[in-house]
């Protein structure tokens, strides 16, 4: 949605067209998904062997199992129904949240200096040319959450315009409903 927004190309290996075919072009690749004529973005790793794709698709049919079929949503193809008099069906989304006991499997303190030695492991480890910091899972939507909270959220221009028809259009419809037009 992000490359679409600014009209950017897709990394190569990352999204198929409605034919099967790999795309670039992000707004195609949205397109067809949003209609529900195929596309959209491959699982992690991306497409073949190459890109190790089927590690990715082995672990999004596991989340499509635990979030879709065990909470008895909608699934695959079924998630969006279609269209009723022009607007969509609702899309029947599941999820799944999960949590451990960790002093189930070992003495919490144990696990927690663990997990800060791992995180040193990894910050510390040699960088790739250029990159001077190593990231932990979470660290850059943290920084720029508080970032965001001191400056303010940025907004490329196409989703500030979407963002203002919808409440023009909000304001619309509860103006209607209020003069009873």
């Amino acid at each position: 949605m992000i490359a679409d927004q600014l009209d950017r190309p897709l990394p190569s290996g990352r999204a198929i067209d409605a034919s099967g075919l790999p795309t670039q072009n992000a707004h195609r690749a949205l397109d067809e998904f949003r209609r529900n004529v195929g596309g959209g973005l491959l699982p992690l790793g991306g497409e073949g062997e190459l890109l190790s794709g089927y590690k990715g698709y082995g672990l999004a049919l596991w989340v499509e199992v635990l979030s879709a079929l065990l909470s008895g949503s909608a699934f695959a193809t079924l998630t969006y129904p279609g269209r009723r008099e022009g607007k969509p069906l609702p899309a029947n989304l599941g999820h799944i949240f999960g949590a451990w006991r960790i002093d189930a499997f070992r003495p919490v303190d144990e696990f927690k200096a663990a997990m800060d030695d791992l995180q040193q492991l990894l910050k510390n480890a040699p960088k790739a040319e250029g990159h001077g910091r190593i990231y932990i899972h979470g660290e850059k939507e943290y920084e720029a959450m508080e970032r965001n909270l001191r400056q303010g959220i940025p907004l490329n221009a196409r989703v500030a315009a979407d963002l203002d028809a919808l409440a023009q259009e909000l304001v619309y419809e509860k103006i209607k409903s209020a003069d009873g037009s």
